[in-house]
């Protein structure tokens, strides 16, 4: 029976995470604690770039402000 590229790739994947991975190695608490952590900077990074020197809040009031403005 031949297997379609995407088994054999699906595989492969499976292999390499249960022999070389070490993403679980300390469990799956600590896993979603650093995964968490590294989602949050990473959001922390798009909010500086996004809004620059301006706080969020600072630009949520400009926005709230204008909206009773308009």
């Amino acid at each position: 029976m031949l297997l379609s590229p995407v088994s054999v790739t699906a595989c492969s994947i499976r292999k390499w995470i249960i022999t070389k991975s070490c993403m679980w190695s300390d469990g799956p608490v600590v896993y979603e604690a650093t995964f968490t952590t590294i989602q949050s900077a990473r959001g922390k990074k798009s909010a500086e770039q996004r809004w620059g020197n301006h706080s969020t809040k600072s630009a949520v009031t400009a926005l709230i402000e204008e909206g009773h403005h308009a």
